[in-house]
């Protein structure tokens, strides 16, 4: 696995923390500002998790990459879904990017666990 620089290693940490006090925030302070800090969160996070790279032929490897990416864009997703009834774009229940952040984070908990081991297992 192609390891990322210092400097989009420490982008890809503060993008988990922007992340991760956008979600408080919009908890116990719901306005506009903590989706707009919660999608900025993820889009760093994501796009830089997606620069790394396997390289290898492992196929349980690539296929957590894979998932690992999908979680990305369902995490990004769900920053969007938190914006839209800020802007009255969409009339739902104001909750639906739960689905799309559940599904994120439960593939992310599932990959850093899984990858670890796949790769020291490969070495």
């Amino acid at each position: 696995m192609k390891k990322l620089s210092p400097f989009l290693q420490s982008l890809q940490n503060a993008g988990g923390g922007i992340m991760l006090a956008g979600v408080i925030g919009h908890l116990f302070f719901p306005s506009i500002t903590c989706p707009i800090l919660f999608l900025c969160g993820t889009l760093l996070f994501g796009c830089t998790q997606m620069l790394e790279r396997y390289e290898g032929r492992n196929l349980v490897i690539g296929r957590l990459r894979r998932i690992q990416i999908f979680s990305d864009i369902a995490l990004i997703i769900s920053g969007f879904g938190m914006i839209l009834p800020y802007v009255n774009l969409y009339y739902g229940h104001r909750n639906e990017w739960l689905i799309f952040f559940a599904i994120g984070v439960f593939l992310q908990l599932y990959t850093a666990f899984r990858l670890p081991y796949e790769l020291e297992k490969e070495k």
